[in-house]
């Protein structure tokens, strides 16, 4: 979501279209996350992140942060990434 017009992109087809071009695709879904509806493992998103102190999820017990990756990494050893017990 855009912060100052609240306009939701879609995500599917700019993953797609940065997948065409050969690129990894990675969101920052702080406005996004608990207020709009997100498949980030079906659009195929490879990655995402998100605060979750603003509103709605304030009012629930959560962690101050989240991440996504998509399963499809995870036996990519190529990608550089901190593996295991931080990396060891």
């Amino acid at each position: 979501m855009q912060y100052y017009s609240g306009q939701f992109f879609t995500i599917k087809a700019i993953t797609e279209a940065g997948h065409r071009a050969g690129a990894m695709v990675g969101f920052d879904l702080a406005h996004a996350i608990g207020n709009v509806p997100l498949n980030l493992h079906s659009d195929g998103v490879d990655f995402a992140v998100w605060c979750s102190y603003k509103y709605p999820l304030i009012q629930v017990r959560v962690g101050v942060a989240g991440a996504f990756v998509h399963e499809r990494h995870g036996d990519n050893f190529d990608l550089p990434r901190l593996a295991g017990w931080w990396g060891a």
